[in-house]
């Protein structure tokens, strides 16, 4: 294919699912107050609550909230089912989840349904004495993996509720648990909510009484906004990020399934920085001053800018960091060693998957034998540059073993792709979250945007192995047009794209020198 049909593709087929994750974040932010009910002390008791999810004031879902007891057992149900508009297409995302629980608080299990690619995937975590059990399913493949037990003190949807309502009913203006959601996985969020002030709140042209609250989840930092009754049930809640203000509100259901008008999605996330790259993809140098709207968290600092691969970073104060990416000079690993996660398949890089097997001997079967593990590596990459034949944003995110049998997808799906491979022939692996600069797109010019890429473990020099950074969508293997803002092995156990999440719409950059 022509180096410029390469570039038009490259237009169209990145920088998506970061905006989805961020997405969802937004949405759980709201969920530990939204499922509630009248309750005592011993037991949940069911309820049925809906609600209408606004982006930029304009209907693009809904969600409902269920709690049922039944037996000896609490279960908590979640179902979202939102549109988003992308590059004039609209692509419907819905999931879901639910918890089970027993009457006295302990887990039993949960489970977590996505549909955003062409396949729904299903996973489901039980709770064991030795650690939890996770079984993912889609289309007809599973995944079975073991992890270890939930470090730490954290709380079940029905028990969050009770300590919440306990504290309320004190009169409490301040609370913090931690708790796990299953669509995030088995990491624990950390909720914090501060009392603000008594108000009257609209909810669709009625003014009821309300208490406004900001409450936060760390990871990923977002605050917002949300309005509660006296019984702390959520009435509405707001998070502004990307520039775009997400809210939900309580409604019924004819009014929560009302015609849907989503806004543009992907044109928001673009930043525009000061300077411009020429020949983005030919630079094998360059320097970025990179300034965050609020200070960095030092002890996440390595999460929000990695020194990995082929980027630097020096931290100037706690707002602002000077970004290297130098081709020719590679960072050495240091501590940042592969692990088990980033060698063994997971429900989204499953690279036990036969299919997956399978094209991994085709894209080696010109390969000398005696190839070095770095020359198989870029010719797996080269495999999925042509390999992934419908390169488009249609494609909501999609796992190695569904990408191996559509050959659609952007940018997500040719990094999973490439991962789940090189596992498949013994290189660990990891995706990369992060900024692509591209010189027009979505009618706008010499713009950043989010894009996800691959880093391979590898020695390609024999200056000793180190993460090597492949982007499966571009021509050449790598250049210096990336800024990494997060690595993630894409595990079962949830949680790694959280901050990368929360930096979007947070950050400026300045192209300092070609």
């Amino acid at each position: 294919m022509p180096i410029a049909q390469y570039s038009a593709a490259l237009e169209s087929n990145h920088m998506r699912h970061p905006l989805l994750t961020c997405f969802l974040l937004m949405c759980l932010a709201f969920l530990p107050a939204s499922a509630r009910g009248d309750e005592n002390q011993a037991v949940a008791a069911s309820s049925d609550l809906w609600y209408v999810v606004l982006l930029d004031g304009k209907p693009a879902g809904w969600s409902r909230q269920q709690r049922i007891t039944r037996g000896q057992h609490i279960t908590t149900h979640e179902t979202w089912h939102v549109s988003i508009r992308r590059d004039g297409g609209v692509m419907e995302l819905k999931f879901g989840s639910q918890f089970v629980e027993t009457l006295t608080g302990q887990p039993v299990e949960m489970i977590s349904h996505q549909a955003l690619g062409a396949q729904e995937t299903v996973t489901t975590t039980r709770f064991a004495q030795t650690g939890l059990e996770v079984v993912s399913k889609q289309a007809g493949q599973t995944v079975k993996t073991t992890l270890p037990p939930v470090e730490g003190q954290w709380l079940t949807p029905a028990q969050f509720d009770r300590m919440v309502q306990r504290e309320i009913d004190k009169g409490a203006k301040s609370l913090s648990a931690r708790f796990i959601h299953p669509l995030v996985g088995s990491t624990p969020l950390d909720y914090q909510a501060t009392y603000l002030e008594d108000v009257t709140a609209e909810v669709f042209g009625k003014a009821v009484p309300a208490q406004k609250w900001r409450v936060t989840l760390q990871p990923p930092g977002l605050p917002e906004e949300t309005l509660v009754d006296e019984r702390f049930n959520l009435l509405r809640s707001s998070v502004t990020v990307m520039g775009m203000t997400l809210e939900i509100v309580a409604a019924d259901e004819a009014l929560a399934k009302a015609q849907i008008d989503p806004p543009e999605l992907l044109a928001k996330s673009l930043i525009v920085p000061t300077g411009r790259l020429d020949k983005p993809r030919e630079s094998r140098s360059q320097v970025y001053r990179v300034v965050f709207e609020a200070p960095a968290d030092p002890a996440a600092s390595e999460m929000n800018l990695p020194r990995a691969g082929a980027q630097r970073v020096v931290w100037v104060d706690d707002q602002t960091a000077t970004v290297v990416v130098d081709l020719d000079t590679p960072v050495s690993a240091g501590k940042d060693l592969p692990g088990d996660a980033e060698r063994k398949a997971s429900s989204v890089i499953n690279s036990d998957d036969p299919k997956v097997k399978a094209l991994v001997k085709e894209a080696l079967a010109q390969v000398a034998g005696d190839a070095s593990p770095a020359d198989r590596a870029e010719a797996l990459r080269r495999f999925v540059l042509r390999y992934i034949k419908a390169k488009d944003l249609s494609v909501g995110f999609a796992t190695a073993s569904e990408v191996a049998r559509t050959r659609q997808g952007d940018c997500t799906e040719h990094a999973v792709l490439l991962a789940a491979m090189l596992r498949a022939d013994g290189t660990p692996a990891r995706t990369v979250t992060g900024l692509l600069y591209v010189e027009e797109w979505l009618g706008r010019q010499n713009v950043l945007g989010y894009h996800m890429w691959t880093q391979a473990w590898l020695d390609p020099d024999g200056r000793g192995a180190r993460w090597v950074d492949m982007d499966a969508t571009t021509p050449a293997p790598f250049d210096a047009g990336h800024i990494a803002l997060s690595t993630n092995a894409l595990s079962d156990d949830g949680g790694a794209l959280l901050e990368a999440a929360a930096l979007m719409g947070q950050l400026s950059i300045e192209i300092v020198s070609p």
